[in-house]
């Protein structure tokens, strides 16, 4: 027989133990039956003897009348868990509360708890082992945000549970955390922060090499221009501006790269190369790669590049003949040539003339020889 490790078994003891104290029997409601043990759980409470306390209400929610009544008792099953220190118990019996009654809980007292709960669980001061488990503490704050969409502190929440992640190596779903947060309350004054933490991430998962399309650099880029704009004066500011122009530079020395790309031999296409440099001065003219970007129009299109020189049209149609010197030729024949005139097609075909008592007057209009008047007549 295999040798289980001690934690092993102690793990599964304390995972059986929170599960049958989470999880009533049937239902088989009894008000009288409900009432009584209410009672005695009051007065193992006045004794202080909580987790006696704590395991009558849980009994009692077996003949609790309606729902109401068992949010009651289930409510009074967290509470008395926690202030005897049995802390698994209590978070599985307010998680419970806040999924299976959220009509009946009351949400300020219970959330302030679960907060406390997953804190203490981030820091390692909830279990015998006093062991970190982020994993737990970021199920409870996603039960919070998911659960109470609406309540007050949920904005701290999702930044909460976006750092979590963060620091658990979650970076995909804290992303997913910050839009959700923006989605759901947007306009408050409280997301500055929030906007700068996550330009941040979105900078780092682009430096990471997830981003070749450019996406989560754009999207650093519109956050960190919403918080310039929402918070002119905050402490970050200096932050934020030099990250803007650290993108900026980013992204234009992209789009020159790859003008400089169409402009060799090999890969020669000189309207995409005159379009990207054109990209570079327009989006982003304050760039290092903006002043590259002039210098290569000027060298390749003749063109200065503030738009008072060659059309688009005329750049573009002297950049594809310059492409190809065997075109150019072939236009200007084309141009001096001119062209024959078009052939006689034939001529018109003859139709036998209407039978003789064929009433013409049913037609909408007179009907003769169509041969006569093809002819003219």
């Amino acid at each position: 027989m295999l040798k289980r490790s001690p934690l092993i078994l102690l793990a599964l003891v304390l995972g059986l133990g929170r599960t049958m104290a989470a999880t009533p029997e049937k239902l088989n409601p009894n008000p009288a039956r409900f009432a009584a043990l209410q009672e005695k759980a009051k007065e193992l409470e006045a004794k202080s003897e909580y987790k006696d306390a704590a395991k009558a209400h849980h009994r009692s929610q077996v003949y609790a009348p309606d729902d109401r009544t068992r949010a009651k008792a289930l409510l009074g099953e967290a509470d008395d868990y926690y202030t005897a220190g049995v802390y698994p118990y209590a978070k599985d019996a307010y998680l419970d509360l806040l999924r299976s009654y959220p009509l009946y809980a009351p949400q300020a007292h219970v959330l302030e708890r679960l907060r406390q709960l997953a804190e203490m669980y981030a820091d390692g001061t909830i279990g015998t082992l006093k062991m970190k488990d982020a994993p737990m503490a970021i199920e409870i704050y996603e039960t919070i945000v998911q659960e109470t969409p609406t309540a007050a502190g949920t904005i701290r929440d999702h930044l909460r549970l976006a750092e979590l992640q963060i620091a658990s190596g979650r970076e995909a779903e804290a992303i997913v955390t910050y839009e959700e947060l923006f989605r759901r309350h947007a306009g408050q004054s409280q997301l500055g922060d929030a906007r700068l933490a996550f330009a941040r991430l979105l900078v780092a998962q682009a430096k990471a090499g997830g981003d070749g399309d450019g996406r989560l650099a754009r999207q650093a880029r519109r956050q960190l221009a919403a918080f310039v704009e929402e918070q002119p004066t905050h402490p970050s500011r200096a932050e934020a501006d030099q990250l803007i122009a650290q993108l900026d530079e980013e992204q234009a020395q992209t789009l020159y790269g790859l003008a400089v790309f169409y402009t060799k031999e090999a890969h020669r296409r000189l309207p995409a190369a005159r379009r990207y440099l054109h990209d570079v001065l327009r989006r982003y003219p304050d760039t290092a790669a903006a002043s590259q970007a002039k210098l290569l129009l000027a060298q390749v299109f003749e063109d200065d590049g503030s738009g008072t020189g060659l059309s688009p049209a005329e750049a573009e149609a002297r950049a594809d003949l310059a492409s190809s010197p065997g075109m150019a030729a072939k236009v200007v024949e084309m141009l001096n040539t001119i062209p024959d005139p078009p052939q006689q097609q034939g001529t018109a075909k003859e139709f036998p003339p209407l039978a003789g008592g064929d009433d013409t007057s049913k037609f909408l209009l007179p009907v003769g020889d169509v041969n006569a008047l093809d002819k003219g007549e």
